[in-house]
């Protein structure tokens, strides 16, 4: 994947030591019950980048042992920011809620009819609605599986859809779909992974300061978020071909 090169070995984003982090977090866990272990390892991919919260549920499930590790190094990990003077929003926090925007897609269409601060409340309120209920058909169907057998977070879908709404898709954001891609590959989040690589076409890279440091060419983001539309569109032709062909009678 030469996103990844790009955005770790090229570009030292620490997107790709929280990633890392977060796999290491839940390596263990689709073999056994979560433990301590789990929980400070997802307090290092948080203390790192805070989007690896997303995933304690999945990670820590209901282990009050897990969840009581990872809230403890949580806190350690912080000490040293409270003691310097605050404990400030995380930049990519603070930059969602605030005016700056790069890369947008869903979000640049509401941003266009309503109120920009309007627009990201709701597309906040959007991706928890989804992630509530990815959650809460995770916890329901944990409680009918075998102990041992819980599969990996759908990292994919859950990241997919914070990057559909968000204001600001940085190309080392897409790093958080990566491993779960890998699991999962379908058209659509492999598209996405080759895709944004055309957001670093920018005023700033192409010399032409009309579009600003970090304004792109009118054709960058409607060929972008289009070769990810149409790789979705076969995903969800060959799923409603493979649905007919399991449902006709024998």
């Amino acid at each position: 994947c030469p996103l990844i090169l790009q955005c770790t070995y090229a570009s030292a984003h620490l997107d790709g030591l929280a990633v890392s982090l977060a796999v290491a977090a839940g390596a263990i866990a689709p073999r056994s019950h979560p433990t301590a272990r789990h929980g400070w390892w997802l307090a290092l991919a948080v203390g790192t980048r805070p989007f690896a919260i997303l995933l304690s549920p999945w990670l820590l499930q209901r282990s009050r042992v897990a969840w009581l590790h990872f809230c403890l190094g949580t806190v350690l990990l912080h000490v040293p920011v409270i003691l310097g003077g605050g404990w400030p929003l995380p930049p990519e926090v603070a930059s969602r809620l605030g005016g700056w925007e790069f890369n947008p897609s869903v979000y640049a269409w509401f941003a266009a009819i309503m109120d920009p601060v309007a627009a990201r409340w709701i597309l906040i309120g959007v991706f928890v609605l989804v992630w509530g209920r990815l959650v809460r058909r995770f916890l329901k169907a944990t409680d009918q599986r075998l102990p041992g057998s819980t599969p990996a977070p759908p990292g994919d879908v859950l990241f997919g859809t914070l990057w559909l709404v968000s204001p600001v898709v940085n190309p080392w954001y897409l790093l958080w779909m990566a491993p779960y891609v890998a699991l999962r590959p379908s058209g659509w989040s492999v598209a996405a992974l080759a895709a944004v690589a055309l957001s670093y076409v920018t005023g700033l890279r192409t010399g032409d300061y009309s579009l600003g440091a970090f304004g792109h060419p009118a054709w960058v983001r409607p060929v972008e978020y289009g070769l990810i539309a149409v790789a979705g569109g076969v995903d969800l032709l060959r799923w409603y071909r493979a649905r007919r062909v399991h449902s006709a009678p024998l």
